[in-house]
């Protein structure tokens, strides 16, 4: 990653634009680590969601990087990836 760079990472209960972005985090410039603190999730409920980190590039482009978007991993748009699981001790600490 360049020093301009930075990750974005995104839950929603389905993988498609029409649902809601529950949480929205992005990295620091140019630094690989995504943090998620209590305040980021305090408001979902325990469950299961789907979750994507994408690379924003110092030309403007999106690359979603996580999970892998295309090939015969390519995931249906309306269905839970479910690759984001929160624990009720984690929302109701």
């Amino acid at each position: 990653m360049g020093e301009d760079e930075y990750l974005i990472f995104g839950v929603r209960l389905i993988p498609n634009e029409s649902s809601e972005l529950l949480v929205n985090i992005e990295s620091a410039p140019g630094s690989d680590r995504i943090v998620i603190s209590h305040e980021d999730t305090v408001l979902l409920d325990p469950g299961v969601y789907s979750a994507e980190i994408q690379l924003m590039t110092s030309d403007g482009k999106r690359i979603t990087v996580y999970p892998k978007p295309s090939g015969k991993y390519r995931v249906n748009e309306n269905v839970n990836r479910k690759n984001f699981v929160l624990m009720p001790e984690v929302v109701h600490t």
